[in-house]
């Protein structure tokens, strides 16, 4: 059966990935602080997780079996206790579905609903997650003018796709790539606002516009804010969408509630839903 949508509590996903030295543990920290007080880090980097315990608070938690169950149990373990989980990194769990597969095309047809397990964990869970991924790396020749004006070609190494399964992006609500200038760039987006930005050593600044985005989804719209229920009189509503738009009269505002009409009582509805949908949207 079909329901009316609307929004419940948001958590965000969000996907970093990037080359080996592009900052991506670094700045999934920064975000993570910006975002919540309680952070833990699932670290499959040998112990690396931990170089930041000056710069940051947070919990840690070493996996050296990079089983995609061993992911799924540390995640329902945290979910509750913490704000954030950063996964660091994301990238083990597909080597270790590679190494369960072992080139055996059959196997992928028992290793698909342990990945969509994992995946689903993440999903569900009661809080904000931040997934790094390495990326593959090739050394390119690009050109560049020195100091001369003598144009000349020089070696970089450029970060590609990550180590991933290729579709794994749009689990995500937000994905970003990191280059090695530490800037994020990101790729795709459900937050409008974010699409297409760019961050120099993402922190705060885009932990902000985050949150702003959750924000707005975790708001109630007024019509599920159910504010007639402290109405007794025809007066009380219009001094409730005077509070919201002081800028209106109140005549105009009774002009309109006397104008309004509605069907098995529900006027009150119609009201909020009129002022939601049109006086809102035209003075605003």
């Amino acid at each position: 059966m079909f329901k009316k949508a609307s929004s419940r509590e948001v958590f965000v996903r969000l996907a970093i990935s990037g080359p080996s030295g592009s900052g991506k543990t670094y700045s999934a920290l920064a975000i993570a602080t910006a975002l919540g007080k309680r952070i833990a880090l699932i670290d499959t980097e040998h112990g690396s997780g931990s170089r930041y315990s000056n710069r940051f608070e947070y919990d840690v938690a070493e996996l050296s079996d990079f089983h995609p169950y061993e992911y799924i149990k540390l995640i329902k373990m945290a979910e509750n206790s913490y704000d954030v989980i950063i996964i660091d990194s994301f990238s083990h769990a597909w080597l270790s579905i590679l190494q369960i597969v072992d080139s055996n095309f059959s196997n992928w047809a028992k290793v698909r609903p342990i990945e969509r397990k994992l995946i689903d964990t993440i999903l569900k869970a009661k809080c904000h997650i931040i997934a790094t991924m390495r990326s593959k790396t090739e050394w390119v020749m690009e050109s560049r003018t020195n100091k001369k004006g003598v144009s000349t070609l020089s070696p970089q190494r450029i970060g590609l796709a990550p180590v991933q399964n290729n579709s794994i992006e749009y689990e995500f609500d937000i994905a970003g790539e990191m280059d090695y200038n530490h800037l994020l760039t990101i790729t795709k987006s459900r937050a409008s606002t974010i699409s297409n930005k760019t961050y120099l050593c993402p922190g705060k600044t885009f932990a902000d516009d985050l949150q702003d985005w959750i924000d707005d989804l975790n708001s109630p719209t007024l019509v599920e804010a159910r504010p007639w229920k402290d109405w007794k009189t025809p007066e009380d509503a219009v001094e409730w969408a005077q509070e919201l738009m002081p800028e209106i009269s109140s005549d105009f505002l009774n002009s309109k509630w006397q104008e309004l009409t509605a069907e098995e009582g529900k006027k009150a509805l119609a009201w909020v839903q009129y002022i939601q949908e049109t006086l809102k949207s035209e003075f605003e």
